[in-house]
């Protein structure tokens, strides 16, 4: 087999390895697909656990996603105390991705104070 036949037998091999890895990727990334439904299915059952949680457990947790809370040494005008969270994976806030909020306490309204209740409906239907 002419030398010029062999450079191109081993070039075609080398793009059916690399088409096959390619291939393989997108098979896992299409077997770790995420699906809107899963993700509230996900939320709506971590909130039946978190609510049996005893409060130890909740602390526990909390500790999982908070590395830090800093509070001020007395609380400031506006009743709030916390000077800054800070998060142990990034946070999405608007376009800009966070580890850390703050209040420099020179400003108010940059870090509000919130408590949420979730709660689930009677309905099933995850489209709305």
């Amino acid at each position: 087999m002419p030398i010029h036949y062999m450079k191109l037998h081993n070039e075609v091999l080398t793009l059916e390895n690399s088409l096959s890895e390619v291939k393989a990727t997108l098979k896992r990334i299409e077997n770790q697909e995420v699906t809107k439904d899963a993700v509230l299915g996900f939320i709506l059952e971590f909130g039946h656990a978190y609510k049996d949680l005893s409060e130890v457990k909740k602390k526990e947790l909390a500790n999982l996603f908070i590395e830090k809370i800093e509070i001020f040494h007395k609380e400031r005008d506006n009743g709030s105390m916390i000077k800054s969270v800070t998060f142990r994976f990034p946070i999405k806030l608007g376009e800009k991705h966070i580890n850390k909020l703050e209040d420099d306490g020179l400003t108010s309204g940059n870090l509000v104070e919130t408590v949420v209740l979730l709660s689930k409906e009677n309905s099933t239907d995850f489209s709305k």
